[in-house]
């Protein structure tokens, strides 16, 4: 979702912390101005990166929204929001959310939008939800993920060998790099923390191969002689 104005973020702000309100009309109440060369651009949309205020400002205006949905399943991570419920429920809950997004200037990209069918017998309620979210990517079991963690077997499959092939491909091209910068990228690049949240996320057992291409695809990069002498 994108914001435009920050009037419902002032009026939420105003009813809910209400002791933090002057500090965020003196953010928001006026545009800020960017400076690019000679150039002034007028920050006039949604909230500012950056802004350790942001996140739950956001939250705020869009909670109120969410809660109000019907979903069987209705979880939201700040502007990312996971629904599912039977076809036939989907498409009023889906008008609830463009309307009052809306109201409140914020507007839903369809094409960033993922639908996954179980079931594709509701023909009528899988086309109104279409007609909703032109551009919306239909996946396959084997594509489907929750904040980067695969959901199906076929999907952590997927995913280790993707990050095999990262791995091989950034190895392959590190010792073209000067010293400093190839250190940087394997310091950062090829250390562990992804792979980490994955394993903590999934039943990685299931995919023993993937583990251990992902091993020797990670040993190519500290191989090779950066330093030589």
């Amino acid at each position: 979702m994108r914001s435009t104005p920050s009037t419902g973020v002032l009026e939420t702000t105003l009813e809910r912390i209400s002791s933090l309100f002057l500090l965020i009309l003196q953010a928001y109440a006026h545009p800020s101005h960017l400076l690019f060369g000679d150039l002034v651009i007028p920050s006039e949309e949604g909230l500012q990166q950056r802004d350790p205020l942001a996140p739950a400002l956001f939250c705020f205006v869009t909670q109120p929204i969410i809660a109000d949905l019907k979903f069987q399943l209705n979880a939201a991570y700040l502007d990312d929001e996971s629904i599912a419920d039977e076809a036939a429920v989907v498409p009023a809950d889906i008008q609830e959310v463009l309307s009052r997004s809306s109201a409140i200037g914020l507007k839903l990209n369809p094409a960033k939008c993922e639908l996954y069918v179980l079931d594709n017998t509701d023909r009528e309620s899988l086309a109104q939800i279409e007609s909703l979210l032109p551009g919306s990517q239909t996946l396959e079991s084997r594509e489907l993920e929750l904040l980067g963690a695969p959901l199906t077997d076929e999907t952590l499959s997927a995913a280790l060998e993707k990050k095999v092939a990262q791995i091989r491909r950034l190895a392959e091209r590190l010792p073209l790099l000067k010293s400093h910068a190839a250190l940087y990228m394997l310091k950062n690049c090829l250390s562990i923390p992804k792979l980490v949240y994955l394993l903590r996320c999934v039943p990685s057992w299931k995919a023993p191969t993937g583990l251990l291409q992902y091993r020797y695809a990670r040993s190519l990069g500290v191989n090779y002689e950066l330093f030589p002498g």
